[in-house]
């Protein structure tokens, strides 16, 4: 069965007095699993991994299920890894 997928891009734009985005980056990179969580809109957000490689950040997100599905996971422990069904 073929499923769709959709991809959302985010861009950042620089305001007056924002802090700079590395050490932002840095910080969430430290912070635990449960200080990641956002809610936006209804619906929490986590960061699950983000990594510099090479001179580029590569982020994971998640978004927090509470029924079934992907997505159901604690707040302090990371959600399953793609391709991790044990």
């Amino acid at each position: 069965m073929k499923e769709k997928l959709k991809v959302h891009a985010f861009g950042v734009k620089v305001f007056d007095g924002s802090g700079d985005l590395e050490d932002l980056l840095t910080q969430i990179e430290n912070d635990s699993l449960a200080a990641r969580v956002r809610s936006v809109g209804y619906v929490d957000l986590r960061i699950e991994d983000v990594s510099k490689v090479g001179g580029l950040w590569f982020f994971d997100f998640g978004k927090f299920r509470e029924q079934h599905g992907p997505g159901k996971a604690p707040l302090c422990q990371p959600s399953c890894p793609v391709g991790d069904f044990a």
